[in-house]
């Protein structure tokens, strides 16, 4: 009965989403001792004159807003509700949009050191990463200092199980299900942090010449500089250049530049294997649970679909309450009960789960 009330509670709670207006709860902000020696900071939240044993550590996605982001912030906030203190550290490569295997050494460090905690009671945590970190997380489960004294379980939100398909669907917004190929608009935001960090890969006349004004200009974007943005690309001398520059944050891009990036993508074979759970995730033995939302327009849902075949303890739900409209069938009162319940059986299976001796 309780795991069923905490389930209702949280979807309820969910599907009141307001990023800039979450519940309030007790907001501290502390730090771990970082890989590099130096204090990197973490948030934790809790419910105000409570004593909750049970902890959960959400790690971040690609996101410069690292533990500050509103959408954690909201996410976390409600499961503090629940009675779960939440630990959100920042990983500083994350922070910075850089996807390479360092992500897996500061999760697992990060992981460690929460651990380490005398707050913490060690069989009373879980953990939980959004988007690209959901991936990395699953890779850190596999380092000694995560499997030595493992979370609970781990839960994913929209993550991938194969970079190399996921970053090309970021140019050309395709998703293959049942042997049907749809197409949505990708987020804008992929293509910036793809050039992130491939720019010096790339071999495009356009910007040849310009990498290191496009590297500046990358920076400002991904800090929201939008009006320095524009002053910087008109800057340029170039009209293809400045043209060029502004259909990739667009995410307007032709066959023709698509398909140089596919090249690049293809040719990063280690890269690849090293980052996508494709090759790795039959190593996992954590029980995982899966969520992704069908409407996702950074990672497809589909990665999530194959993600669960590949791993060996794992539950999935796929939420189409706010699914494309190229893939929509129904959206009428009867569609919507069925997907709450769906959602309802899920999380209560995973509030099971993790309140169990």
């Amino acid at each position: 009965m309780k795991n069923s009330f905490t389930s209702l509670k949280f979807i309820y709670s969910l599907a009141r989403f307001n990023p800039e207006n979450y519940p309030k709860v007790n907001t501290i902000d502390d730090y771990y001792i970082g890989i590099d020696g130096n204090k990197i900071p973490l948030k934790i939240l809790s419910r105000f004159n409570k004593n909750d044993k049970s902890t959960i550590i959400m790690f971040p996605g690609a996101s410069p807003d690292a533990e500050k982001h509103p959408g954690m912030l909201f996410l976390g906030s409600i499961i503090c509700k629940l009675g779960y203190r939440v630990i959100i550290p920042r990983i500083p490569p994350l922070k910075e949009l850089i996807l390479n295997e360092k992500c897996f050494n500061w999760f697992a460090h990060a992981y460690e050191q929460i651990m380490l905690r005398e707050d913490i009671i060690k069989n009373k945590v879980s953990a939980m990463a959004l988007s690209f970190g959901g991936a990395v997380l699953l890779k850190a489960s596999l380092d000694s200092r995560v499997f030595s004294n493992p979370p609970k379980s781990i839960m994913t939100f929209g993550t991938y199980s194969n970079i190399q398909s996921t970053l090309k669907f970021l140019c050309n917004g395709k998703i293959n299900l049942n042997d049907e190929t749809y197409t949505i608009e990708p987020h804008s935001w992929g293509l910036t942090v793809l050039f992130h960090n491939f720019l010096d890969k790339f071999s495009f006349p356009e910007i040849e010449n310009y990498k290191n004004e496009f590297r500046k200009i990358i920076n400002l974007q991904i800090q929201d500089k939008h009006d320095e943005v524009k002053i910087e690309i008109k800057k340029l001398p170039n009209i293809k250049t400045q043209n060029f520059i502004q259909n990739i944050f667009d995410c307007k891009i032709n066959d023709d530049v698509a398909n140089e990036i596919y090249k690049v993508i293809d040719n990063e074979k280690e890269f690849i294997n090293i980052m996508s759970p494709l090759y790795w995730a039959d190593k996992i033995d954590s029980k995982v649970f899966i969520m992704h939302g069908a409407n996702d327009s950074m990672v497809p849902f589909t990665e999530s679909i194959n993600l669960d075949k590949y791993l060996k303890n794992s539950s999935l739900f796929i939420s189409y309450m706010y699914e494309h409209k190229e893939i929509s069938t129904n959206k009428g009162i009867i569609f919507k009960l069925k997907e709450f319940y769906k959602m309802y059986c899920f999380f209560k299976q995973y509030f099971k789960y993790n309140d169990s001796n």
